[in-house]
């Protein structure tokens, strides 16, 4: 029986076996050209922090929120340790890095987790065939800014995409490419909210030898709920699970005037079909740019802005859309010592929240976060910061909005081989 404007099964199976069928084509391609490597030496790093951190409004709350059993303000420890290793030469190669990690938290001992963050990538860069794999897995506590509960909620981010480009004549390649995210929470509340979603692209591009990029390239991803929840719908009960299909195009553009600036600007339009029982469509532009700039050999300014459909952590992927601009300064003190200093203003807009107290209550936020920070790295083993940064959110519903200060200091030491690269 399907509710609302769920997809049939069978289109909806398709739409997924679709889809998959590319990321398993862009995977024999990849293991083919891999297959005949030869072996590469690896030089492993092993790695090891600790950074401590203060955060007045750790649960990203209202001023006149009450939280029984819970602490606004917190100070927390993490202790990390990992492996690296980065192998191959310029035309074949890859790298590994995994991190282990335990937080400690003063006042919120239940907030207390083991963590991991698992990372991987294989390039190959020939003459007329380029690949590019890379993937990603997290387990960490999600971002109190993006849920709605004190409750400790573990989240588990999987992240694989893959690119293909072959030369098809002159200076024009053939290129398709697929990806994979998937998003598990371990708070009841929030688990409403974990999905898949796969996604397809195929283009043409032209790739100027000065490095310039202009490209065409059409899109298709499935989203799929993997958890049911019940809400309440015009005084009536109603399944929900968080599934939608969508399509577009995109143009991406990547210039650079001179060796002191870069401009990337991808522009796209979707439509978004919805189909849970909100059947929330969306058609529309979405968009990045990004903009770099050396005035100095010791200064950068990096500006980013866009649209996207989907929150920064990634737990929400449905019914918000965001639009966010940001820059960030950068400037060398000395050759060991940085500081930096960066703005960013980002809107949210929800059309539904099924973890708000009133799911269907549209909602607007607008956060600003002020941020400043200075590194100190005298070698390539060791390496100490200091960041600092001020969270001001608003919105049209006022238990929405928050205040927030937070300071960090951190850590890291490297070990082994690996680490002295560049020195």
């Amino acid at each position: 029986m399907r509710l609302g404007n769920e997809a049939p099964a069978n289109t909806a199976r398709a739409r997924s076996l679709t889809a998959r069928g590319w990321i398993w084509a862009g995977a024999c391609l990849a293991g083919s050209a891999c297959a005949g490597a030869p072996a590469l030496a690896a030089e492993v790093t092993a790695q090891g922090g600790v950074k401590l951190q203060y955060d007045s409004n750790l649960f990203r709350i209202n001023e006149d929120a009450v939280t029984p059993g819970s602490s606004r303000d917190e100070r927390s420890v993490l202790a990390t340790a990992g492996l690296a290793t980065e192998l191959g030469d310029e035309e074949f190669g890859g790298s590994l890095e995994g991190n282990l990690f335990r937080q400690w938290f003063d006042k919120n001992g239940y907030l207390d987790f083991t963590g991991y963050s698992l990372a991987g990538d294989v390039r190959k860069d020939g003459p007329t065939l380029q690949i590019a794999l890379d993937a990603k897995r997290d387990r960490r506590l999600s971002s109190f800014s993006d849920i709605r509960t004190t409750e400790r909620n573990l989240q588990t981010l999987t992240r694989i995409n893959g690119d293909v480009s072959l030369t098809a004549f002159g200076d024009w390649r053939l290129l398709t490419g697929a990806s994979l995210t998937r998003s598990v929470n371990s708070a009841a509340l929030v688990k409403s909210s974990d999905y898949r979603q796969i996604g397809a692209r195929v283009g043409i591009g032209y790739y100027s030898p000065l490095g310039n990029i202009f490209a065409l390239r059409f899109t298709h991803s499935d989203g799929r709920g993997l958890n049911s929840s019940t809400i309440l719908v015009d005084g009536v009960e109603r399944l929900y699970r968080q599934n939608f299909t969508e399509n577009g195009g995109e143009v991406l553009v990547q210039y650079a005037p001179s060796v002191a600036s870069s401009l990337t600007a991808r522009i796209g339009y979707v439509d978004r079909q919805d189909d849970s029982v909100f059947d929330n469509d969306y058609s529309g532009i979405v968009a990045r740019f990004t903009a770099d700039w050396r005035p100095r050999d010791t200064i950068r300014v990096t500006f980013d802005a866009g649209r996207r459909l989907d929150t920064e952590s990634l737990i929400y992927a449905d019914a918000v859309k965001v639009t966010y601009a940001g820059i960030t300064a950068q400037g060398d003190i000395s050759p060991d010592l940085t500081a930096t200093a960066g703005f960013q203003y980002t809107r949210q807009r929800f059309s539904y929240d099924i973890q708000a107290p009133v799911p269907l209550q549209e909602r607007t936020e607008n956060l600003k976060i002020l941020s400043a920070g200075l590194s100190y790295q005298p070698a390539q083993r060791f390496g100490l910061s200091l960041e600092g940064s001020r969270e001001m959110r608003s919105s049209n519903l006022d238990s929405f909005g928050y205040d927030a200060n937070v300071v960090r200091l951190t850590g890291l030491v490297k070990f082994g081989p690996g680490a002295t690269t560049g020195e």
